[in-house]
């Protein structure tokens, strides 16, 4: 999705806490489980047995906690002890080993080691910390304190109806999962709510999170147990998934309200041994009426829509690895104000809940087979992604089917009255879909025209100017070029057929595979546009226009045909898309536009963000969302910015001195192909661009790019350079030619090759690279030149992420 419109954060909520089933002893049956769960659910503290704790040092791996205090026991499920609540004085300290996380930590406390005191914590546990705790502790005879019960009740309407996480599920699903972690939710006083967790099934299993009930949710630190970091801090990686994806088949009805409701089958194969809880991402107002592995029905767990609505189901039998299972969900949409498809004007609608209008399940490997068939009102159309292969009337609705040939990463769809324009050739066909009829944004402005002669003028354009059909076939043009473009850079893509739908929304796209989403201000004329942006906070600038377009068609490439492993990665599918946004501009328009375009982009990574800090320094893009905190929000957009900027900075060394991009092209080519249908890792894009580096690029002598994704991927330096030059004839033919350049900033070890252009009667030429280093004396650039330049372009296209700065030669 392009950056700095509607930013959309998702955190799945991973409290960690599991626990092994006890030898001998008897599973649970589903039934058992639900029981369980409403069990929990409805716990109330002033019933709980008290004990004493004294003196007590509970180790996490590199964490210590110490408590002194009352604690009051949660009840056991299935026989087992899960927690409790304390109140009385606490400790938490650790410092992370990762350098990065390290410097995490001073983004946000101004130190590199956490020590926080708390008086009351919820501890959620299913390892040996309840042994722990009865070895240093006494039972009471008191009854559970009202500070503890307030703090437990206040803990589980927060938790449903501001956080709206069904934290009981969450955790029987680690008990019964016989997974092993640990929880404790606590209040500081300096710096409010925390959660400090172990949870095995997170990317990394141990986190500090700070957070607010409803405002924020700033992930602090975030690493592995001490022992995964032996090699690296960057390429520890373990596949959690619970199993595989093969097959989902989607029938979606939606009826003459606009109301959603459907049946959809998952194929999947298991990839773990005893899980009996799967968490489902489906939208709140879609109530599940069924659940069904096969022909037995299943338990499930759904709360008020309103409140903690998470679906969970609850499987009668443990999964067995590599058996293959078949699970079915039949629900129904309520009406309200959070509807899949919301009515935005005449025969248009948006569809808003695109990652979970069907279900689909967290943890696991998502990309599979997709079949889907819609049945809705005839007088509206389907587009969806994938072929359509089959459409026709059934009374007055009409169905629609669409499938995937190959695996897909999601499913969407658009819906509405459309009309279109399909342009093909021998590899690829682009359909092009546009709203005949005004949304209510624009219907509500075109009637402002109507009624006032005067805004008429004052804007420059008539009513009718307000139509988005008359630019289609433009847009489907610029489409086309732009994948054509694309695929000379990056290769062919493994569909056949690109929609492009307008959707109602004037300041953001998204891309699905095969299914561009494109805002309706992208089909109006620019001049326009220009005049909406000052009457309307959804119409952005024209700079917006010209970079949402190309950007979403890249993602097909970079977060479609690929996508990234973990959040780390994520700056390679926004990043990459970001450059493309940047490429495209440099193929067809000025060059001025481009080198606009990469200064607006570097002023995004430089410029002081919220927290008052420039938003570079708030983090390295390897962080991926992390980079997001509520002090910081700009920092996000560091994955998209910045990340093109590598790209650039990289095919920027691999130019030739004609400037082919040759080079750059076979290395693009040849990372898209070995990851197409696959993964994308940022170590893994490091090793091909070593295969592909040219010898400039040797800064270490060791034929590896480490001294560059060290400075620009995993670090946050920014080089700040000083130059000078002297040009003197030396006779009536030659020019003697002087450039030198220093980095002011100190930085260790940072070094980069930077190239220097000169003008010639309007030519810019690239005559050479200098290569600076920190710490280093100035470089100097020395030579003859056949006649005098117009101008010294020193890193003329922002080849280097840097300040550059001009100064006084002296001798």
């Amino acid at each position: 999705m392009r950056r700095g419109l509607k930013i959309f954060l998702f955190f799945s909520f991973s409290i960690g806490i599991s626990l092994l089933p006890l030898r001998g002893q008897k599973l649970p049956s589903g039934e058992d489980i639900y029981n369980a769960y409403r069990e929990f659910r409805n716990f109330k503290a002033d019933s709980g047995e008290v004990i004493i704790v004294k003196d007590l040092i509970l180790k996490k791996d590199i964490v210590e906690i110490k408590l002194n205090g009352e604690f009051l026991k949660l009840k056991p499920l299935l026989g087992q002890e899960i927690g409790g609540i304390f109140s009385g004085n606490g400790v938490i300290s650790f410092s992370p080993a990762p350098p990065l996380e390290k410097k995490q930590l001073i983004r946000f406390t101004g130190k590199e080691r956490f020590e926080e005191e708390f008086n009351k914590a919820i501890i959620f546990f299913s390892d040996n910390t309840f042994t722990q705790i009865k070895e240093k502790s006494s039972v009471s005879e008191v009854r559970p304190s009202e500070k503890i019960i307030s703090y437990w009740n206040d803990f589980v309407k927060m938790m449903h109806d501001k956080r709206k996480v069904n934290f009981e599920a969450r955790f029987l699903a680690g008990l019964v999962n016989s997974e092993q972690g640990f929880t404790m939710y606590f209040d500081t006083e300096k710096y409010g709510k925390f959660i400090f967790s172990i949870d095995p099934m997170a990317d990394e299993e141990i986190s500090l999170v700070n957070y607010s009930p409803e405002d924020f949710y700033d992930i602090w630190c975030s690493f592995h147990f001490i022992q995964e970091y032996q090699h690296s801090y960057y390429s520890v990686y373990h596949n959690k998934n619970l199993g595989d994806v093969l097959k989902t088949e989607i029938y979606t009805e939606v009826d003459k309200d606009g109301l959603l409701s459907g049946k959809t089958l998952i194929e999947f194969s298991a990839k773990r041994d005893g899980v009996r809880m799967l968490n489902v991402d489906l939208a709140p107002s879609l109530r599940v009426s069924k659940v069904t592995n096969k022909d037995r029905e299943l338990k499930f767990i759904q709360e008020d829509k309103k409140k903690d609505s998470q679906l969970w189901i609850i499987l009668d039998e443990p999964l067995q690895f590599g058996k293959e299972y078949e699970i079915s969900f039949n629900y129904k949409e309520e009406k309200g104000d959070d509807t899949i498809i919301e009515k935005t004007g005449d025969n248009n609608f948006f569809v808003s809940k695109r990652t979970s209008w069907f279900p689909n399940f967290y943890n696991f490997n998502n990309k599979c087979l997709y079949e889907m068939t819609f049945k809705v009102p005839a007088k509206y159309q389907v587009i969806a992604t994938g072929r359509l292969i089959n459409k026709y009337k059934d009374g007055d609705f009409s169905i629609w089917e669409f499938n995937t040939e190959i695996p897909f990463p999601r499913a969407g769809f658009s819906y509405g009255k459309f009309i279109s324009k399909t342009k093909r050739d021998d590899k690829i066909a682009i359909e092009c879909f546009s709203n005949p009829d005004l949304d209510d944004a624009l219907r509500g402005i075109q009637i402002l025209l109507e009624q006032s002669p005067e805004l008429q003028q004052e804007v420059g354009f008539a009513p009718t100017a307000l139509n988005t059909t008359k630019l289609l076939e433009s847009v489907l043009n610029e489409v086309y070029f732009a994948l054509k473009s694309f695929t000379i850079y990056y290769g062919d893509l493994p569909y056949s057929y690109i929609a492009v739908t307008q959707q109602s929304a004037g300041g953001f796209g998204q891309s699905w595979p095969t299914l561009i989403y494109l805002p309706f201000t992208s089909f109006l004329p620019a001049s326009v546009r220009y005049q909406l942006h000052s009457m309307s906070n959804e119409i952005y600038d024209v700079g917006f226009y010209r970079e949402v377009g190309p950007h979403e068609i890249a993602h097909q490439w970079w977060g479609n045909a690929t996508t990234e492993r973990t959040y780390h990665d994520e700056w390679i599918s926004e990043g990459f898309s970001q450059f493309s946004a940047g490429l495209f501009l440099q193929l067809t328009k000025k060059l001025k536009d481009y080198l606009d375009f990469l200064e607006n982009e570097k002023n995004e990574i430089i410029f002081k963000g919220r927290s008052g800090k420039r938003v570079n320094d708030e983090g390295p893009i390897w962080l991926g969302r992390r980079l997001y905190s509520h002090k910081s929000p700009e920092a996000l957009n560091l994955i998209y910015s910045k990340g093109g900027y590598v790209l650039h900075m990289l095919r920027q060394m691999m130019k030739d001195k004609a400037g082919s991009d040759e080079r750059f092209i076979a290395m693009m080519k040849e990372f898209f192909k070995t990851y197409t249908l696959k993964d994308v890792t940022t170590e893994g894009f490091k090793k091909i661009v070593e295969k592909h580096m040219i010898p400039e690029m040797d800064m270490d002598n060791n034929g590896k790019m480490d001294w560059f994704f060290n400075q620009w991927v995993y670090g946050t330096d920014i080089p700040e350079y000083e130059y000078s030059y002297k040009i003197e004839k030396i006779d009536k033919e030659k020019y003697l030619f002087r450039l030198k350049m220093v980095q002011k900033n100190e930085i260790k070890d940072f070094k980069m090759p930077v190239p220097i252009y000169l003008q010639f009667k309007g030519k810019i030429l690239r005559l050479g690279r200098m290569f600076i280093k920190s710490g280093e004396s100035a470089v100097v650039l020395k030579t003859e030149l056949p006649a005098k330049p117009d101008k010294v372009l020193p890193n003329a296209f922002n080849d280097v992420l840097c300040i550059m700065k001009e100064v006084k030669w002296v001798d």
